[in-house]
């Protein structure tokens, strides 16, 4: 029965494995943890002259002496606009506080919203 359970789990991991990695995106996968936020730009940009290139938008927010900014990544470059709106599932949050990356992807971008209280709306 171990061995079944066994069998099973490193199924389910090899799964997982393969469905990360369809769904990573280069740029997102060469960022890292403390880089300032204008080294994360440049790895985002991908060589663009736009500073902002691949980024649909940002939010900021300020709380307890510590400044937040979103990056919303898109890397089809769809920047927001009237005439533009980009679901939720195809932005990548890029968390930065006090200008260094803290983490991306929704998850990380909910539990910084909650610890600083910055109001969240329900994203898909």
């Amino acid at each position: 029965m171990h061995a079944t359970f066994g069998r099973r789990s490193a199924f389910a991991a090899a799964l997982a494995a393969i469905a990360l990695a369809g769904c990573s995106d280069k740029r997102i996968s060469n960022l890292s943890r403390d880089i300032p936020r204008d080294s994360a730009l440049k790895v985002l940009a991908g060589g663009s002259a736009d500073s902002l290139a691949n980024i649909y938008k940002q939010e900021t927010y300020m709380n307890d002496g510590r400044l937040i900014n979103v990056l919303m990544y898109n890397k089809d470059g769809v920047k927001q606009a009237s005439d533009s709106t980009v679901p939720d599932s195809k932005l990548t949050p890029v968390v930065t506080v006090n200008g260094k990356v803290s983490g991306w992807g929704w998850a990380h971008y909910d539990s910084v919203a909650k610890a600083n209280n910055v109001p969240v709306k329900p994203h898909t």
